[in-house]
């Protein structure tokens, strides 16, 4: 029994292992270990060194968005129409590769090279704590040998194309409120045109009114006329004709006014239909917003040369149209047009730094197993 508690206790010293038995098999191999250790991570923090720079740049501009115009501009700004005209833009700057890769790119992707933002300022939040609309950026972030070109292109393709796109959707409202408007006249008319007919009726019945029997005259006649519903009123016949005869020339009044007001429409939505074929073609051919002004500048003087048969609303309309579009190119225009450029950190470092210690690791294991095998050898 004693001899058995003695081989117990010199098995468990045998099995007792300390840190300092470690040591010699590490510094045994501590050449493998700095070669699988520093040398690749001095490889790779030299191809981190040598990777394209991150560069970041924001324009800023002063008319006042809210969260929902931002949102409105996202859906403009990455719509695949859209994307392909810049990524057109980067071709013509000799950047194929990266116009390949905008049009690969998902919007979440986009919106890592391109956002948007709302300024956020506590002075320009309600009560609510809601952002008010306010100034907002446009970020930009891509590679140091894209970002001039980038600046450029995006920068004016915010300034010149998107603001197309706004006219377009604008028409397109203008041009459903007009029909809207022609609907509701047209409705108006034909209950105009129905109390006409019975006016008209009543007229002709009242006047077909004879009193040869009694031998009167048409003033002695009284009718009874219902005014209020509940108020019962004699009025001679001549009355009733006279009151029968003002309602139709009321009516016919009426009428004409719809008429002129249903042309007034008319001529404006064919107007606005001629302005969204135009403007769908500067869509198409890629044109700016100041190239479909001068195409507008170009229609008013034409017209202006019509004048005589162009009614001068239609010249009225596309002056509006105008100034319009001159207050949209004025707000869309950034706060400083050459901003500073600032460089994105690669993180080299802290990349550096985790590579080394996986590589330590890694050696130190591969060490101590090759120490374990050439134990048992």
């Amino acid at each position: 029994m004693p001899n058995t508690e003695q081989d117990n206790t010199d098995t468990h010293e045998e099995d007792d292992v300390y840190l300092i038995d470690y040591f010699p098999i590490l510094w045994e191999r501590k050449w493998l270990i700095l070669l699988v250790s520093v040398l690749p991570t001095l490889l790779v923090g030299y191809i981190l060194s040598l990777a394209p720079k991150q560069q970041e740049v924001s324009y800023i501009y002063n008319s006042e968005m809210s969260e929902n115009d931002i949102s409105i501009l996202e859906s403009r700004f990455y719509s695949d129409d859209n994307i392909k005209k810049i990524a057109a833009e980067f071709r013509n700057t000799d950047h194929a590769n990266y116009a390949d890769k905008l049009l690969g790119t998902s919007q979440q992707g986009l919106k890592n090279i391109a956002s948007f933002t709302v300024l956020d300022r506590l002075d320009i939040r309600n009560k609510n704590k809601e952002l008010k609309p306010g100034p907002w950026t446009l970020h930009l972030k891509t590679k140091s040998e894209y970002i001039t070109d980038a600046c450029e292109i995006f920068s004016q393709n915010i300034s010149q194309v998107i603001p197309l796109y706004e006219e377009y959707d604008l028409l397109k409202n203008e041009t459903l409120d007009l029909r809207e408007k022609l609907i509701t006249i047209e409705n108006s008319k034909f209950s105009l045109k129905s109390s006409l007919e019975t006016k008209t009726d009543t007229l002709n019945s009242l006047e077909a009114i004879k009193s040869d029997d009694r031998r009167t005259s048409l003033d002695d006649v009284t009718l009874q006329f219902d005014v209020n519903k509940n108020n019962l009123e004699y009025l001679p016949l001549s009355y009733q004709v006279q009151a029968a005869k003002t309602s139709i020339i009321n009516l016919k009044t009426q009428i004409n006014e719809q008429n002129r007001e249903s042309d007034h429409y008319k001529s404006l939505l064919d107007l606005n239909n001629e302005l969204t074929q135009r403007i769908e073609k500067s869509l198409a051919t890629g044109e700016t917003i100041q190239q479909y002004r001068l195409s507008l500048i170009d229609m008013l003087e034409d017209k202006k040369s019509n004048e005589d048969l162009i009614p001068i609303d239609s010249i009225t309309h596309i002056n509006t149209n105008i100034q319009r579009i001159d207050s949209v190119i004025a707000q869309a225009s950034p706060v400083t047009k050459n901003p500073k450029t600032s460089a994105i950190s690669n993180n080299t470092t802290k990349k550096t730094a985790i590579v080394f210690i996986l590589l330590v690791m890694i050696s130190v294991f591969v060490s101590f197993q090759l120490g374990a095998s050439q134990k048992r050898s």
